[in-house]
């Protein structure tokens, strides 16, 4: 085993070129993904350590006037603590709001990510979000107007920390608001001497509540139903929010998890580009060393220990590889990945944990696999016998005539031939080339799908103004002294131009995403102002798909769908009758008196408004209010999230293309090393050899980047449904002009840097050593 153990480094060190590419290409793929995975789950962590440590509500509220004590004892005996969380909204300068509150004691509390907590009446604390945002530094000054303050006197607070909060963990300023804006709405903390100072007409009489014993989802909506009847029978109820209905709280977790798939299928193409890689450096290496692998067998060697010998390289490599990888993974490639968090959601200081299911997924999987394709090329090729080893006769097809060719130029039929001869290198080099095309592709095409995601739903808005509403509420309804509605239904909508719908949030399986995803039933009404072209059948059992929903769910007209109501879990099922390109929602369309009719809600009843102009409606019956205007600001989210992920993406894809075309280009040359030597005697020059050798490549590159763009671009659309699919919407991947030039530029402009250090290689054979060492 000396002999052998001595191989193996001599091995890796003769072939130092290729395996330090192998190496590198190995580093690059463990640590991007391995950075992305850490990354997400330790963002998770300090999401639950925030919720922990801050000591999340289970809920909020908001009245008219100061909870008494009375309210605050029958609220206690229902073994519930409530914390008085009052706050004054200041208008800043560029037009930005700072919601102040006072230092919370119990309920939603500060955690410091740096300096310290506002101790004295002169002193703010701002959530970090906001402060980096705004470019506010620890130390600088804010100013506070007078009118905010008892005694008509302005306030200037030195600013001595940032903090996040968990009941702010996306920063949105209204519960109704489709998407949050950590630019111009922060929240500030103030010490409580300040607090007293404040007018009492300024404050709004926000409460936080929460459960002191662990309780299921019943109790918790029981709790939740007593405490607002508590509320509203001692003080005029503003607003009731659980924790659940928070998106403030909730919104990162639903958020979260739409991505991970996106790397999972970025690294599954990576690594099937390895695999076929791996398999062709272990074909070289038998085939160049078949004469020491027939007198090692001659000399009593067995197959087992052959085998052991020439998957230690490899193995060696991958598990360097891996270690190098995971430790950039942790330290470097955590850096992008942690600012598409922490650049929208308030979290507690970023640290990287062990992630078990990224070790196994970077560094273990890429060995198993490693270990069975070599395993398998190696027992194939050791199937023959010494002797055959010895004359390098591997193969048992026998020999063949040659081809006659078509073309009449010699140098044309020579290129043909090489490329015949190493036909199974340029397949490897085929596929390697579509497959970083399309990770190319992948990076280049996100940025314009979000933009157009952005646009399809904005013009796909009916209205300029949407309202969903908690309970049906007429327009011109006041609230009385005891918070009920008065309503009148003579008031003439058609004319004013709004519409009522109903909707019903439901959920139907994707079969691509491996669950249920939430959408919506609208109900609509005949000769619809705002759905135009829009005919919903008179039959309960009949429907009609919105486009993207069909895309998502693989759906179309004459399938039958099964819709489970969210909240009661009743499953219907109906038929697919036609399709409404509706883009800004995944929805299904019926007639408004039968959707009524199937929730079990009367004739009249309506839960959403449409218009073209604002309507007065009081924010307390006002579940969300999508504004055309802003309509689509999820995809500008996302875009902005994922901003470092696109540039790994690119920068990655491009990097692989070069290691992969460079590794295959100097293998081919490799192999051919003794035909280059016969061309320099016969006295070919340089640049003619590198014509007829790389002049095949570079057939290779161009034929597949013409044949493979379309297949490349059908390839990526199934992708990304894949890649998109835990996100919520429909996201059709969008490949402008701009990206196909690219595309293409990038690998040609690549290529010619690999041509310039292939003629190098070239000029530089010696071709006296070449035919040395001739079989």
């Amino acid at each position: 085993m000396k002999t052998t153990n001595k191989r193996i480094w001599l091995g890796i060190r003769k072939r130092l070129g290729r395996n330090f590419s192998l190496f590198l290409l190995l580093v690059m793929m463990i640590s991007s993904v391995s950075g992305f995975l850490v990354t997400a789950d330790s963002v998770l962590i300090k999401y639950d350590e925030i919720m922990r440590d801050g000591n999340v509500e289970d809920g909020q509220f908001t009245t008219a006037y100061p909870l008494d004590e009375n309210v605050l004892n029958e609220i206690d005996k229902l073994n519930v603590y409530v914390e008085k969380m009052a706050y004054f909204e200041v208008k800043m300068d560029g037009n930005n709001n700072l919601r102040i509150y006072e230092n919370r004691k119990v309920i939603d509390k500060a955690v410091v990510t740096k300096g310290r907590i506002a101790t004295n009446d002169s002193e703010i604390t701002l959530n970090r979000l906001y402060a980096e945002n705004n470019n506010i530094n620890i130390g600088e000054k804010l100013t506070i107007p007078s009118s905010y303050f008892k005694d008509g006197r302005s306030r200037t607070l030195s600013v001595v920390g940032f903090v996040s909060t968990p009941d702010y963990n996306a920063v949105f300023s209204k519960n109704t608001e489709l998407m949050f804006d950590a630019q111009s709405f922060g929240i500030g903390m103030i010490d409580k001497s300040l607090m007293d100072k404040a007018v009492q007409s300024s404050l709004v009489y926000q409460n936080g509540y929460k459960f002191n014993d662990k309780v299921n989802d019943n109790t918790a909506k029981s709790k939740n139903k007593k405490i607002l009847d508590i509320v509203s029978k001692k003080n005029i109820l503003m607003s009731f929010m659980p924790k659940d209905s928070n998106n403030a709280i909730t919104f990162m977790t639903d958020d979260m998890g739409g991505d991970k798939p996106m790397m999972i299928v970025f690294f599954c193409i990576m690594l099937s580009v390895i695999s076929l890689v791996f398999w062709a450096i272990s074909s070289s290496i038998i085939a160049e060393e078949a004469g020491i692998i027939g007198t090692l067998m001659a000399n009593g060697y067995r197959r087992s220990e052959l085998i052991k010998l020439y998957l230690s390289g490899p193995v060696i490599i991958t598990i360097f590889a891996g270690i190098v990888g995971n430790i950039l993974g942790y330290t470097v490639m955590t850096k992008p990945m942690e600012s598409m968090y922490y650049k929208s959601f308030e979290l507690p200081n970023f640290e990287p944990y062990f992630n078990m299911d990224a070790f196994v997924m970077t560094t273990v999987i890429p060995v198993v696999i490693m270990l069975s394709i070599n395993v398998i090329c190696i027992s194939r090729k050791l199937r023959f016998s010494p002797l055959e080893f010895i004359r390098g006769a591997l193969t048992k097809k026998g020999r063949k005539k040659a081809r006659n060719l078509p073309f009449k130029k010699f140098k044309t039929r020579f290129i043909s031939r090489v490329i015949i001869k190493q036909k199974g290198d340029y397949a490897v080099m085929m596929i390697g080339i579509f497959i970083s095309s399309i990770l190319l592709f992948y990076g280049l095409s996100i940025n314009p799908t979000f933009d157009n995601y952005t646009k399809n739903t904005r013009e796909g808005m009916v209205s300029n103004y949407q309202y969903i509403l908690k309970v049906p509420v007429e327009l011109n309804s006041e609230k009385t002294n005891n918070g009920a509605k008065q309503m009148d239904n003579n008031l003439d909508l058609t004319s004013r131009g709004v519409e009522k719908l109903t909707i019903s949030s439901s959920q139907i399986y994707i079969p691509i995403r491996g669950e249920k995803e939430d959408i919506s039933i609208i109900g609509v009404s005949e000769n619809s102002r705002y759905f135009k072209n829009l005919k919903v059948a008179n039959n309960p059992e009949h429907i009609i798909a919105s486009k993207s929903l069909c895309k998502k769910a693989g759906l179309q007209i004459g399938d039958s769908v099964d819709v489970w109501d969210k909240f009661t879990g009743k499953k219907k099922i109906y038929k697919i009758v036609g399709v409404y390109d509706y883009p800004s929602s995944l929805s299904l369309f019926m007639s408004k008196d039968i959707l009524n009719k199937n929730i079990d809600k009367e004739q009249e009843y309506f839960n959403c408004y449409l218009s073209d102009h604002k309507l007065d409606i009081d924010e307390n019956y006002v579940a969300t209010i999508i504004d055309k205007s802003v309509a689509g600001d999820a995809g500008k989210q996302l875009k902005q999230i994922m901003g470092p992920l696109i540039g790994v993406f690119s920068t990655v894809s491009a990097l692989f293309f070069f290691i992969i075309m460079f590794m295959l280009t100097k293998l081919i040359l490799e192999k051919n090393s003794l035909n280059i030597a016969y061309l320099k005697v016969f006295g070919y020059r340089t640049k003619e050899i590198k014509s007829i050798y790389l002049g095949g490549s570079t057939f290779v590159l161009l034929l597949t980047i013409a044949l493979g763009i379309p297949l490349e671009i059908k390839s990526l659309e199934y992708i990304s449904l894949i890649a998109m699919s835990k996100f919520s919407g429909y996201f059709e991947m969008t490949i402008d002009k701009k990206s196909v030039i690219v595309a293409i530029i990038v690998p040609v402009f690549v290529y010619i840097l690999i041509m310039v250090l292939q003629m190098r290689k070239i000029s530089r054979m010696s071709f006296a050593e070449a035919l040395k060492n001739r079989e």
